[in-house]
């Protein structure tokens, strides 16, 4: 596959989470926000391992295609990639979940769910461990730890972001096609670099994006993202957002403004007087990647907070309509020409940054 960068230490974490050499059947989860690498780890894994099993399925976006096509269409896929044939016994398949047992019950097999992310696709697709034949593995890929809690996984494997090395080499891998950039681009590739804040996703686009242009054309790009996110990278993050109800989105957007590293207990003493229901929100925020939660402080992916930037500011164009002001030049319009709506919830002002 190309792109595998720090992947050794992933797939060694992997190893000792599977042991493969066991007879019992393990169910492992791989956990992490979107574009963090989890689809990756998922592949590398089972095309090392695939041939040391009687069956296998390898379920790419479960999420995007139940909506698209059902869940039984999804388990008549799984069976089919199973036992290696098209429409297998359709007539039996009426029977459901039964005919699913009856089929994985007696087989060692090798199962990758990818990008679940509700409980249901969970029970239809992989119900418990007593589905399945003596040393199956089953691998699930989500952005959800309490999918992974609820479907009482063997073990769960956080991904996290790629440190510095590995991000350089990934980044220059698509913008250079090879591991190491020339020295004229060194600083550039620095801001590259602390835009991405080691999200995998973000390291592909930007270097691919970046690849075969000169050096004006790199600052040109780099000043751009910062007033103007990448739309391809903003799209994925976005649908972890959408996924939100609305308390959730509203504690969210109200961290990526104006919380961000604050005390989680003095923000839910202000959240939870505001009407929202911090306990339970914060803790779906952290179960769905989004928020990390560090001796106690709020801690937010830098390319999440300016996805909940984006997606205040893409509300309306006038900055008086916006439910959260952080922009001087906006707070500064609305004040002075006194033209705040019902809309503005709240106005964060840094007065340490200089007016000009």
């Amino acid at each position: 596959m190309k792109g595998l960068v720090g992947m050794e230490s992933r797939l060694e974490a992997m190893d000792s989470l599977l042991c493969i050499g066991s007879l019992d059947v393990r169910m492992v989860g791989i956990w992490g926000m979107a574009g963090i690498g989890k689809t990756t780890i998922a592949k590398v894994i089972y095309e090392r391992i695939y041939a040391q099993f009687e069956g296998c399925c390898f379920l790419s976006n479960v999420r995007e295609e139940s909506y698209k096509h059902g869940l039984p269409y999804l388990q008549m896929e799984l069976l089919s990639q199973i036992l290696k044939e098209r429409n297998p016994n359709a007539g039996l398949f009426n029977k459901g979940i039964n005919f699913m047992k009856d089929v994985l019950h007696s087989r060692k097999v090798l199962i990758i769910l990818d990008d679940v992310d509700q409980r249901q696709q969970l029970e239809d697709l992989a119900g418990d461990n007593n589905w399945f034949g003596s040393g199956s593995r089953i691998i699930i890929t989500t952005r959800d730890r309490h999918l992974l809690t609820c479907q009482e996984v063997d073990a769960i494997y956080e991904v996290k972001e790629l440190d510095n090395d590995e991000a350089l080499k990934l980044f220059c891998l698509y913008a250079f096609r090879h591991k190491h950039g020339t020295e004229d681009f060194r600083q550039l590739c620095g801001h590259a670099l602390d835009y991405t804040s080691g999200l995998p996703l973000a390291l592909k686009v930007l270097g691919s994006s970046l690849y075969t242009k000169g050096i004006h054309e790199w600052k040109s790009e780099l000043d751009k993202l910062k007033q103007v996110p990448n739309k391809e990278v903003q799209n994925v993050l976005k649908t972890s957002f959408e996924g939100l109800d609305d308390n959730e989105q509203n504690i969210f957007l109200d961290i990526a403004f104006f919380y961000k590293g604050h005390d989680k207990d003095f923000v839910g003493d202000i959240l939870d007087s505001c009407g929202f229901f911090f306990g339970i929100g914060i803790r779906n925020l952290e179960d769905k990647s989004l928020i990390t939660i560090s001796e106690n402080k709020l801690c937010m992916h830098d390319l999440l907070q300016e996805m909940g930037w984006e997606i205040v500011r893409q509300k309306s164009e006038v900055p008086g309509e916006l439910s959260r002001l952080r922009v001087h030049a906006d707070i500064n319009h609305v004040l002075t020409t006194n033209t705040g709506t019902e809309a503005v919830e709240a106005i964060f002002l840094d007065l340490s940054v200089s007016k000009s």
